[in-house]
């Protein structure tokens, strides 16, 4: 345990020390520690707010990578459970990526916890990518995947910014 507490501050340390290094170097992912349950886990998130794009919530911003804005439209569904949703707008078509939902869901996979005014609230994550239909070209397959698989960012931001605790 007094291992894992060195290692750890080590690791926290480093991660303090290189954002506040003010440099030159033009990487726009770092690495920090999430804690989930008695594991901790390394997550890779944009390094600034500059390289994503607000999505303002009644329970926190979500943050979206810049270079998906014009690709994508979020519609927010302000009834219980409250849901974001994230639509691609591809070849004039709108097509469900993911939805993300705060409180009590039955759909969708939970992420865990965001800590809110020193109450938790559940949040889930809905993944519609099944659904997208068989006619879609190869060029907006390959363009929807990569904007879902940018949900990572998404969690991260969450992570980093908003407390979330990631369940197990």
């Amino acid at each position: 345990m007094k291992k894992i507490c060195i290692l750890l501050t080590a690791v926290l340390l480093s991660v303090c020390f290189v954002g506040c290094d003010s440099g030159a170097s033009d990487n726009t992912s770092t690495t920090a520690i999430a804690s989930s349950g008695s594991e901790e886990s390394e997550i890779s998130f944009y390094k600034t707010d500059e390289d994503t794009f607000e999505i303002k919530t009644e329970y926190c911003s979500l943050y979206y990578p810049k270079k998906w804005e014009k690709y994508i439209k979020t519609e927010i569904d302000d009834k219980e459970p409250y849901t974001v949703k994230f639509i691609a707008l591809e070849e004039k078509e709108e097509i469900p990526l993911f939805d993300v939902v705060f409180g009590e869901s039955s759909i969708g996979s939970k992420l865990g916890k965001l800590e809110i005014d020193n109450e938790k609230v559940d949040v889930y994550l809905v993944d519609h990518s099944g659904e997208w239909s068989e006619n879609i070209t190869k060029d907006s397959e390959s363009n929807l995947y990569a904007m879902s698989e940018d949900v990572n960012v998404l969690i991260s931001k969450l992570v980093y910014n908003s407390k979330l605790v990631l369940e197990n």
